[in-house]
């Protein structure tokens, strides 16, 4: 939830908790909104709260390149580093071994994607959006 630094709080989560007490009341609100309106799928940069609530469909964004320090021209994740398969295991192992048994994941991205830069000096199309044909 957007954290105000000018103030030190989130006046949106400080609204939530007054309407919902908690970060699993809100869940579990927003859940049955999701399902009245016909949904039932949490967004994949949703609340991890989401993902215990019942007939709700998740993805989980892992980060990988976004967490690697070691970068080419500080644009893009260095794949060939000796350290990247430990780094991209270790988070693998963090975020998917827990979620290994829970039905509702519907799958992960590794990265929210490389910036548009990264994309230009490698001369690779933008996939912004993919229409079935």
């Amino acid at each position: 939830m957007t954290w105000d630094s000018s103030i030190n709080a989130s006046a949106y989560r400080a609204a939530t908790l007054g309407l919902y007490v908690s970060d699993a009341g809100w869940a579990k609100n927003s859940a049955a909104r999701l399902a009245q309106w016909g949904f039932n799928t949490a967004g994949a940069w949703s609340s991890t709260e989401m993902e215990t609530q019942p007939g709700i469909q998740f993805a989980v964004v892992l980060d990988m390149g976004v967490n690697w320090v070691q970068t080419v021209d500080r644009l893009f994740p260095d794949v060939f580093d000796k350290e990247w398969k430990v780094n991209v295991t270790k988070i693998a192992d963090r975020e998917c071994k827990p979620r290994a048994s829970n039905q509702n994941v519907l799958g992960y991205f590794a990265d929210n994607g490389a910036p548009p830069a990264t994309l230009c000096l490698l001369r690779l199309p933008c996939p912004v959006l993919i229409l079935p044909t």
